[in-house]
Parts: structure tokens; C-alpha cells; sequence
């Protein structure tokens, strides 16, 4: 195993021009495939994470769980197994071979999403969701050190565009799946069919995807030295965009948490949606919001960066503010159709932020750090972040005595719109530093 992640396996040739396993510098076909292939794996990551979202009321009733606990399913017990494994997969992805970290990792969630399907017990469910959350935090600081590799500084916005439509596909139809099978065949079926292609798709990475030479793309060829964890943590904690950044995260996370956890009870407790219908209107609403936004976003935010980089921060904290009024009507409109019309427009509008947020941390940080600065980053976003949805879940339960199942609509405006526009707040923030800090990345 330690053979596997820390470098190539014995058996394979190391330098041979065509293998698949040599290191190679960015190049126009390699990078238009290893980035569909990244693609394909962010659509798998999230549509196994949020098909709890869609079958949280089915699962609620099945094991006899509180909107409390199941917020905590869905947000901590998924968040603190992967801040544990985050830190660790991290070094290994500044040293190691990040396309087999990549591989092993896919392949172990997959199979986590499936075992979810025999759960059971809310124990039970816990323990595979944490084995999912430990094989996602794997693969996020891989690929995102191999994207700052692979795309140089001027086309890392549209290179993470198109990565986060996997994103976007993998949430509306992972959504829409787990619906229609919920409703037919139960909840348990949607974990088997969504966790059988990862396997698939680890053996595409494994045995197509090649490692590109660290720093190639910012002219600094080479594996630098690694820095002991403390001294790296200190050098990143040093940069001012980055704790602004991670503070801007932070706050965009407990919204999209709470957000892509509970609308989906929404849509069934208040507008009386079947699963299927709610997961349908789900993955709609997001996922063609969301892929237009990320394509638009990269396009955008990188002819926007080549006035200075601050100009991507400024772009999240725009649509961070302007995606608020597209929650409240979401959550107020008393039409089902609207509703999810309003969900379309709120993807639109702030699906765009991850992928632009991703493109401005990696202009900031040295390609030493890229890893650890992912692992940082998720921790901030997925800890702290996670709170979102066990947030929302007790207060379904605080108030669910006054509003019955309307409950959820109530929590969810205390809690997203004031998430959100915090949000907008630190990037704006961000953006005040951002090109200082990030001149200083590129100096040797």
C-alpha cells in the first residue's frame, strides 16, 4: 500500500514516454482528459454524499431518528471522520503519487456508499458515512495539487469550472436517482446503484490518468522539500487572504450545507412532494443552475483575474450577496413550480462560487503547500461548516410543535441568507489582500 501512494508501482516503468504512470508537464490533450476525468470524480463524491439528502425523510422513519440526529448524519459524522483523515492524506499528496491517492480513494468511498445500503441502524449509518467522508477527504487535496500542476495561474478559473460540473451533475443526478429509486424500489436500492460506477471510474483513473511534475505549470519543476506539518500550517495560517478565505468558506459552507441537506424535506414536508418528484425538482434546480454558473464563472472570473486576482474574490462575494434574494423566494413562494424556478436561479447565481473560490486559493499559496492548503481549507469548510445542518436539524425539532412540517421553511431563512451574506462579507475581504499575497506565492 505505502508502495502505491508514495510513488509508482514496482512493476511498472517509470520513465517509458507513453506509460501512463510516467510524470509528465502540462499539455493541451493530457489536460483536456485528466480534467473531464476529475470531473467525473467530483460527480461521483457528491452524488454519493448528497443522495442523504434526498432520502433523509424515508431513512428518518426507517431508523426511528430525530431531525436532529439526522442533520448530524448528514453534517458532523460525515465532517469530523473527514477533518481526521484530511491532515494526513494532505502530506501524502505533496509527496506522494496523487493520481493512485486518487484511485484508492474513489474506489473506497464507492463501496462505503453501498455498505450504506445494508445499514441497520442509525449506528450503523454513522459508520459507513464516516468511511465515505474518509475516502473523499483523500482525493480532494490530490486533485486539487494536480490541477494547480496541470492548469497554469491564467486558466485555473475555467480548468475548475469544468470540474465543479461534475459537481453540479453529480448532486442533480445523483438527486434525481435517488429519488426514483426511493419511490420504487426503496431507499436502500439508491446507494447500490450510485456506489457500483466508482469502480469503474478508479480503474479509469489508475490506469489513464498520468502524474504531471510538480510545479510545471509556475515554471518550478520539481517535488520541493516538505516542510514539517507545524512549519507548513504557520506559513499558511501567515498569508492574510487564506484566513479570510477560510473564513469566507467557512460561512459558504454552513449555507450550501444546510441547504443541499434539508430543501429536499422541504420540498416533501411543504410542498408535498413525492421523493421522486422532490428529487427531480432537486437535481433541476440545482444542477442546471450550478453547471451553468461554473462554466460561466471560470470563464468569467479569469478574464476578470487578469486585472489582478483579487478580482475572483470579488466575484464570490457578488454572487454570494445576490444568490440571498433567491433563497428567500425560494423558501417563500407558496407555488411548488416556483419554488423550484427559484431554486434554478439561486444555483445560477452562487453555483459558481466553488470553483472560483477553489481557482483563488490556488493563486495564493505555494505549490509546496497546495495539498495542505486544500486539507486546511476542507477542514474549515467541512468541521466548522457541518454545523449548518445539525443547526437546521435541531431547530426543526425546537420548533416543529409550533409549525409542524413547516418547520424546516423557517429554520432554513435563519439560517442561509445570514450564512450567505457573511459570506459575501469575507471575500470581499479577501479580495482587499489578495494580490500582494498572491505575487508573493510565485517568489522563490
Amino acid at each position: 500500500m505505502a508502495e502505491i501512494l508514495d510513488g509508482e508501482l514496482p512493476s511498472q516503468p517509470t520513465v517509458a514516454a507513453n506509460d501512463t504512470a510516467a510524470s509528465v508537464a502540462p499539455g493541451g490533450r493530457f489536460n483536456a482528459y485528466a480534467t473531464i476525468v476529475f470531473a467525473l470524480v467530483y460527480m461521483l463524491a457528491n452524488a454519493d454524499r448528497n443522495i442523504l439528502a434526498v432520502l433523509l425523510d424515508p431513512i428518518k422513519h426507517s431508523v426511528h431518528a430525530s431531525d436532529s440526529a439526522m442533520g448530524a448524519l448528514g453534517g458532523l459524522a460525515f465532517t469530523i471522520a473527514g477533518a481526521v483523515a484530511a491532515i494526513p492524506f494532505a502530506r501524502l499528496a505533496d509527496k506522494g503519487n496523487r493520481r493512485n491517492i486518487i484511485a484508492l480513494a474513489v474506489g473506497f468511498w464507492s463501496v462505503m456508499t453501498a455498505v450504506t445500503g445494508v445499514a441497520a441502524s442509525y449506528l450503523q449509518l454513522v459508520i459507513a458515512r464516516a468511511g465515505l467522508a474518509i475516502g473523499e477527504a483523500a482525493q480532494g487535496p490530490a486533485i486539487a495539487s494536480m490541477l494547480g500542476d496541470t492548469y497554469p495561474r491564467r486558466s485555473r478559473g475555467m480548468a475548475s469550472g469544468w470540474i465543479t460540473v461534475g459537481t453540479a451533475f453529480g448532486i442533480g443526478l445523483g438527486g434525481a436517482i435517488a429519488g426514483y429509486m426511493s419511490d420504487r424500489y426503496g431507499w436502500r436500492s439508491a446507494f447500490f446503484v450510485l456506489g457500483a460506477p466508482g469502480l469503474l471510474v478508479a480503474a479509469l483513473v489508475f490506469f489513464t490518468l498520468r502524474e504531471p511534475l510538480r510545479g510545471a505549470a509556475d515554471g518550478a519543476i520539481g517535488a520541493p522539500t516538505q516542510l514539517p506539518l507545524w512549519v507548513g500550517v504557520r506559513r499558511l495560517f501567515a498569508i492574510r487572504s487564506i484566513r479570510r478565505l477560510m473564513a469566507a468558506n467557512l460561512f459558504i459552507g454552513i449555507a450550501f450545507g444546510s441547504w443541499l441537506q434539508w430543501l429536499t424535506p422541504f420540498f416533501m414536508r411543504v410542498h408535498h412532494m413525492t421523493a421522486t418528484e422532490a428529487g427531480a425538482g432537486y437535481g433541476l434546480g440545482i444542477g442546471i443552475g450550478a453547471i451553468s454558473a461554473s462554466l460561466i464563472g471560470g470563464f468569467v472570473s479569469d478574464r476578470l483575474a487578469r486585472r489582478g486576482e483579487r478580482w475572483r474574490s470579488y466575484y464570490c462575494a457578488a454572487c454570494c450577496a445576490i444568490g440571498v434574494p433567491a433563497v428567500l423566494f425560494t423558501l417563500l413562494t407558496p407555488n411548488a413550480g416556483l419554488s423550484v424556478a427559484g431554486l434554478g436561479v439561486y444555483g445560477l447565481v452562487a453555483g459558481g462560487v466553488t470553483s472560483v473560490s477553489m481557482a483563488a486559493g490556488l493563486g495564493l499559496i505555494p505549490h509546496s503547500l497546495r495539498g495542505l492548503a486544500t486539507a486546511a481549507m476542507g477542514l474549515v469548510l467541512s468541521v466548522l461548516g457541518g454545523l449548518g445542518p445539525v443547526l437546521v436539524g435541531a431547530l426543526n425539532d425546537a420548533l416543529n410543535h409550533s409549525y409542524g412540517q413547516f418547520a424546516v421553511r423557517y429554520t432554513l431563512l435563519s439560517v442561509v441568507p445570514a450564512a450567505m451574506t457573511l459570506s459575501a462579507i469575507c471575500f470581499y475581504l479577501t479580495a482587499r489582500s489578495t494580490d500582494a499575497d498572491a505575487a508573493a506565492a510565485l517568489a522563490p
